[in-house]
C-alpha cells in the first residue's frame, strides 16, 4: 500500500491525532491527494513554521 493511501485510509478510520504538513510554494498540476474524498472534520492549527525558501510546516490536532 502506498503512503498516502494509507494515510487516507486510517483518516477514514478515524484513527489520526495529528496532521502534520509540509507546504511546498510549486505548482506541480497532479498527483495524489493529501486527503481524502469528501474528508469532513474539525481540525485546531496547533503550530506553523515558516522557512526562508517560502516552504510552511502546518501541524493540525484532529478534534
Amino acid at each position: 500500500m502506498e503512503g498516502p493511501t494509507l494515510a487516507r485510509s486510517a483518516l477514514r478510520l478515524g484513527l489520526v491525532d495529528v496532521i502534520e504538513l509540509l507546504l511546498c510554494p510549486v505548482v506541480v498540476g497532479a498527483g495524489t491527494p493529501v486527503l481524502p474524498d469528501g474528508f469532513r472534520t474539525a481540525l485546531s492549527l496547533t503550530r506553523e513554521r515558516r522557512f526562508g525558501n517560502g516552504m510552511v510546516q502546518l501541524t493540525y490536532a484532529v478534534r
